[in-house]
């Protein structure tokens, strides 16, 4: 899979004991929660993202905290990016309680970010993850769909739109 998946391996061996179920801590400051929050992955989670057999939440999330890393080394200016929790913008669709929560959670993180100039927002439906690029100083979005093939749930667009 390439020398960043081999980083991103060495990365996860050097955080964790040598157990099959260990602990990362999402910072509050990147993913905009009112205090840290743990997740749990499993050997098991990294195999299948090493396989690209299957990726769940928790390993997207740990790859975001990686991209973070990888910039802060090369000397990147990581203010200029943001990110919005994938297990967050996932509920959306699900139904309209959730959908306020969503809308609410994208203002305030908004309001925390500031002026940067990219946010980078993965969410998973029906098992398929996407992308969805926000561009705040030009106010405008890109959604990103690997397979497009099949007709999406775009009740998103919607808390977007109020959010943004």
């Amino acid at each position: 899979m390439g020398p960043e998946c081999q980083k991103l391996h060495d990365y996860l061996a050097l955080m964790r004991p040598d157990t099959k179920i260990f602990e990362v801590v999402l910072s509050s400051k990147m993913f905009h929660f009112n205090e840290d929050k743990p997740i749990f992955l499993t050997e098991e989670d990294l195999t299948q993202l090493f396989r690209m057999a299957f990726i769940n939440v928790s390993c997207i999330q740990v790859f975001m905290i990686f991209l973070q890393k990888i910039w802060e080394e090369k000397d990147q200016v990581v203010s200029s990016v943001g990110f919005l929790c994938p297990t967050i913008m996932s509920q959306v669709g699900k139904d309209q309680k959730l959908n306020d929560q969503v809308v609410t959670y994208v203002e305030c993180s908004l309001l925390k970010m500031g002026n940067v100039d990219i946010i980078l927002v993965p969410f998973c439906q029906e098992m398929h993850w996407m992308l969805i690029i926000i561009c705040p100083l030009i106010h405008e979005a890109y959604f990103c769909d690997p397979t497009a093939t099949t007709k999406r749930d775009t009740s998103f667009k919607h808390v977007l739109q109020i959010g943004f």
